[in-house]
């Protein structure tokens, strides 16, 4: 190694080097990077309101028998992420966890690839986990998956026993 040890000229000396069965892997990790790095700036939650509390609140902390955590991330503009992390091998369909709004949640991140055909969570009524709505997730093994919801969906209140209201006067309080 001769001349001038720059960065990018060690780089390009040590990718010479490598042996050509690594390459691809070499060239996915980086990629895979890249996309990791790519998704921390374009969405705030990751990185606002890291030092304090204002920026996260978990949402599941206790199921240790599974191995899988849930918790939420808040951007100073009001952004929010759900985030699960399974820690075993094994995968879980269904997995119910409580989540904030009634709406659309769209996967925009994994750890794990080829799980495309779960991109989509729709929240229905319910609570869960001191939350006012649920999904169900399929969390693959050994990975991480972040949601943001897309879309709210308005949350609409069923008058008892079919009862129509002509004014809100009729309206009782506990409703």
């Amino acid at each position: 190694l001769k001349g001038n040890l720059s960065k990018t000229n060690l780089e390009k000396w040590l990718y010479s080097r490598m042996i050509p069965e690594s390459r691809p892997l070499y060239n996915s990790i980086n990629k895979y990077l890249k996309t990791i790095n790519h998704y921390y700036l374009d969405n705030k939650p990751f990185w606002q309101n890291e030092e304090n509390w204002d920026g996260f609140a978990w949402i599941n902390d206790g199921d240790n028998e599974n191995s899988v955590i849930a918790f939420r991330r808040f951007g100073d503009d009001g952004q929010e992420l759900i985030v699960i992390c399974n820690f075993t091998p094994v995968s879980r369909d269904n997995y119910k966890i409580g989540l904030p709004f009634l709406g659309q949640y769209e996967k925009i991140f994994s750890t794990c690839q080829g799980t495309e055909d779960y991109k989509t969570v729709i929240s229905k009524a319910g609570p869960l986990h001191g939350l006012k709505f649920s999904g169900d997730f399929f969390i693959p093994q050994m990975s991480a998956a972040y949601y943001k919801c897309t879309k709210k969906f308005k949350v609409k209140l069923k008058k008892p026993c079919g009862l129509k209201y002509k004014n809100k006067k009729h309206i009782p309080k506990n409703l």
